[in-house]
């Protein structure tokens, strides 16, 4: 087998979607190569929850493993939250990218490739510096917009140096959406065929039929933070609760998740008394959770000056595995709005209050009535299934070899 040196600050057993599909493809590649993993201790602190365990998650697919201090506890993020923002480039793990060095003093072997895998985008430019010491071929792989990305507000002149010099660098880029791909043709068209998509991915789950016998369940896995936030779900729920209170004596409503103050505040704010945050989730647990919900609701960032929308939420594809109806509220824009409608579930903007609270009083008729047809779905696509995106990332990998 040919070796592969994976680089990735996210991944098992840390909580987070990016660590999920890190894992996904971790698992896969290692049916191909011998993997020498570099990454950074798991903390059990703040929103860096353990999910699950090490040795059952990261160990049995690694032949060797090299985890850097994360400085992510309590002492060091305080730390690091005092430090100037020029010093924490690109992101919070920016001491990650300047251990290049010790990592290739402590490799047993040098890699045939490198495969690296950003957010964190410091993943990225240890790549880089390694890429620049031992000439391997390099697949950078980005999860989410650098330079361009509207929650990068600082710095953008250096990031979009250090964006440029590692496409230039890197052998293949990999995205995880057409939307994105094509963004990065047109800004970058002497480099135009190296971007390549790499879809978020699911596993295959068992599936139980829907229980009629049980509550009407909404559920919403994932973080709110600054503009995703509850309320993009509350105000249209609350608008269909008040209009017909008595057919909500059936149902929750619950958010999976970390989430800062202002999210709680809204909960709070609108008073109603199926919703109910549950807080962190372990991936273990996910299943469990699933086999009681009803619905599945997706909830977007508005981005409503971007002319088109670059960043596809990986739960999405989770989402399709379930076989569970999808409620999604995003722009039009979005990469997740194809994929999702007509076929998974039905998607509505923000501003479609009316529409979504219509919709939710719907679905609740239709569960009142034992509507199979109503919450009938399609089978999940091959295209994103792990099996199939790990074979076409095996076969780029060994054609650069």
């Amino acid at each position: 087998m040919k070796r592969l040196l994976f680089i990735s600050i996210s991944c098992p057993p840390k909580s987070g979607p990016e660590s999920l599909q890190t894992g996904k493809y971790l698992k896969g590649l290692s049916k191909h190569f011998h993997i020498d993993f570099i990454t950074t201790r798991a903390i059990d602190y703040g929103w860096n929850k353990i999910a699950g365990k090490r040795e059952d998650l990261l160990t049995p697919f690694v032949n060797s493993i090299m985890e850097l201090n994360g400085y992510n506890g309590r002492i060091g993020s305080k730390i690091k939250s005092w430090l100037p923002k020029q010093i924490k480039f690109p992101d919070d793990h920016f001491h990650f990218h300047k251990s290049s060095k010790y990592v290739l003093k402590h490799l047993t072997r040098l890699p045939d490739a490198i495969y690296s895998r950003s957010s964190p985008l410091s993943s990225t430019l240890l790549a880089y510096k390694l890429k620049e010491k031992i000439n391997r071929p390099w697949i950078l792989h980005l999860s989410d917009p650098w330079a361009n990305n509207p929650f990068h507000t600082y710095d953008r002149k250096k990031n979009e140096y250090w964006e440029q010099v590692c496409i230039s660098k890197a052998d293949l880029v990999t995205v995880t959406n057409k939307n994105y791909q094509n963004f990065l043709r047109e800004k970058y068209p002497a480099h135009q065929n190296k971007f390549k998509i790499s879809y978020n991915v699911y596993e295959q789950v068992d599936v139980k039929p829907l229980d009629f016998s049980k509550k009407f369940t909404m559920i919403y896995f994932g973080n709110f933070y600054g503009d995703r936030h509850p309320g993009i779900l509350l105000k249209p729920l609350s608008k269909a609760y008040h209009e017909s209170p008595d057919s909500f004596n059936n149902l929750n409503v619950f958010f999976y998740g970390n989430i800062d103050s202002k999210s709680r505040q809204i909960i709070e704010k609108y008073k109603l008394p199926f919703v109910l945050h549950k807080g962190f989730f372990a991936q273990n647990d996910i299943p469990s959770i699933v086999e009681n919900a009803t619905l599945l609701v997706n909830l977007e960032d508005r981005f409503a000056s971007e002319p088109s929308i670059l960043f596809l939420p990986s739960k999405i594809m989770d989402y399709i595995s379930y076989q569970k109806l999808i409620l999604s509220i995003s722009s039009s824009l979005s990469p997740s709005s194809p994929i999702i409608s007509n076929n998974y579930g039905h998607v509505f903007t923000h501003d479609n209050i009316n529409g979504i609270a219509s919709f939710i009083k719907g679905a609740i008729k239709a569960f009142s009535e034992k509507n199979h047809n109503f919450f009938k779905v399609l089978p999940p696509d091959n295209l994103y299934s792990s099996e199939f995106q790990v074979e076409k990332l095996k076969n780029r990998i060994l054609k650069l070899l």
